[in-house]
């Protein structure tokens, strides 16, 4: 399908496994078998949760599940076949009537606007552009070899995914500098306090920094100080502490 030509890279290291197995199924099907692949990020993201991979991701990972299947990672250069075979592949396009696949998927409910937005916004923003390469041409193997700019999104480059022009980690949307003002008032809205905001963006939105806006915005927000609850533990403590010392006096005496 043309759509699988724009997928991640990892999206497309996880499509090969998924086919490799369904072409084998004969012979692996209820015994254990080893995938060996030069793609790193894909093996730490399979020993992951299920709910925690990109949805697109998931998608393979369940049709991985029926198999006893161990991910091996292996530099390129021990994969010289493997290599080979997917340099030289031969180019053969199959009847649409015959062999078609259609995938539904729904990654999250953005209006038209808000997506239209988020489209266009990263185009002017070189940290999103560097991204958006990196996750369709792969990452480097190193985050030294990553412009200082990108860096904060290697330890979670094997969660990031494009879907129609915007960048997801997870269902999460990735938000470029120039609309985290405004979308941060949009977590803030109504002053729901510290802990909801944050379980709002947990569901909602990612950048890097996110959590650490939340408490420095938070912290100065007089609506959200003024609702928090009193710390009555301590002063009962403190009631109790100068009770005993009374005690202890008379004791004493």
């Amino acid at each position: 399908m043309e759509a699988k030509t724009r997928y991640a890279q990892i999206e497309k290291e996880l499509l090969s496994a998924t086919f490799a197995c369904r072409k084998f199924h004969d012979f692996i099907y209820g015994r254990q078998a080893s995938i060996e692949t030069n793609h790193k990020p894909l093996t730490a993201n399979v020993s992951k949760p299920l709910h925690s991979a990109p949805a697109r991701l998931q998608h393979m990972l369940l049709q991985l599940k029926k198999y006893d299947l161990k991910f091996v990672y292996k530099k390129g250069i021990e994969l010289c076949v493997a290599d080979m075979l997917s340099c030289s592949y031969i180019d053969q396009k199959s009847d649409p009537d015959v062999d078609e696949q259609v995938e539904i998927l729904s990654l999250t409910s953005i209006s038209p606007a808000r997506m239209t937005e988020l489209q266009k916004h990263p185009l002017a923003d070189p940290v999103m552009q560097k991204v958006t390469h990196f996750i369709s041409n792969g990452w480097p193997a190193k985050s030294k070899s990553v412009p200082p700019e990108a860096q904060p999104y290697f330890p979670i480059r094997d969660e990031l995914i494009i879907d129609h022009g915007v960048i997801l980690k997870g269902l999460r949307v990735v938000v470029p500098q120039t609309l985290r003002e405004e979308y941060f008032r949009q977590l803030h809205k109504g002053h729901p306090g510290m802990d909801a905001t944050k379980r709002r963006a947990r569901e909602t939105m990612y950048w890097p920094s996110l959590m650490l806006d939340i408490d420095s915005d938070i912290a100065s927000c007089q609506p959200c100080n003024s609702a928090q609850p009193t710390s009555r533990k301590n002063r009962l403590s403190f009631t109790l502490f100068q009770a005993s010392l009374v005690l202890c006096e008379h004791r004493h005496i």
